[in-house]
């Protein structure tokens, strides 16, 4: 993905990682706070 994407609900398996390009930075904002994406994690729907 390039630019700002919105996802609902994002879970990610035991196994599982998010990572930029080279150069690039991955952010993740639940509910406006800057939020560390890790494995196992589950977000649900509201």
């Amino acid at each position: 993905m390039t630019g700002t994407s919105y996802l609902s609900p994002l879970s990610l398996d035991a196994e599982s990682t998010i990572t930029a390009p080279s150069g690039g930075t991955v952010t993740m904002t639940v509910d406006g706070t800057q939020t560390p994406a890790h494995p196992g994690m589950r977000r649900p729907t509201g």
